[in-house]
């Protein structure tokens, strides 16, 4: 090699790396290789991440279950349920025609009467899952007012007026 000009930095010798070149490093045997058994030829792979979908999946799936178990057992226990149904008219009307229904599991049970004098009152016991019913009540030519009234398991009752001649009211609903 020639020595450099004055201002010039050194020159690399032969065993030194030229110009923009990294330096040369001695690689023992078997670099570059898999090692005995597997794995990665350049040391401990990285650790994967452990992916968090199927746990979110299965808490859903659990989730779900237990509301279709919560809902089953609902509709079970109200298929079984007896309930008490308690129809009634009230007031000072004659001649009311009152025409009443009840039905659950076994069909609709309709019934119709004409009571010359006021209160009135019936009670059905129904279950399954289809409980409820109608109540009607239509006032004579003479008028005067009546009201009818529906309670279920002695709960607030649903209830509706009829007055004056050939008037009309429903309790239904509930």
């Amino acid at each position: 090699m020639s020595e450099p000009f004055s201002g010039e930095p050194p020159r690399p010798g032969p065993t030194q790396p030229q110009w923009g070149q990294e330096p040369r490093q001695h690689q023992p045997p078997g670099w570059g290789q898999a090692p005995p058994g597997g794995g990665s030829p350049y040391g401990t792979a990285p650790k994967k991440k452990r992916r968090k979908w199927p746990w979110v999946l299965l808490v859903l799936v659990l989730l779900i279950a237990g509301g279709c178990a919560a809902l089953v057992a609902n509709v079970s226990h109200e298929v079984t349920k007896t309930v008490e149904v308690e129809y009634a008219v009230t007031g000072d009307a004659r001649n009311v025609n009152i025409s009443y229904s009840v039905w659950n599991d076994d069909g609709v049970s309709t019934r119709s009467e004409t009571v010359t004098s006021l209160p009135w009152r019936k009670t059905f016991k129904t279950k399954g899952f289809t409980k409820g019913g109608s109540l009607l009540i239509s006032l004579s030519g003479a008028g005067g007012t009546a009201t009818c009234s529906v309670t279920v398991d002695h709960g607030t009752p649903t209830t509706s007026v009829a007055s004056g001649p050939s008037a009309a009211a429903t309790c239904s609903g509930f």
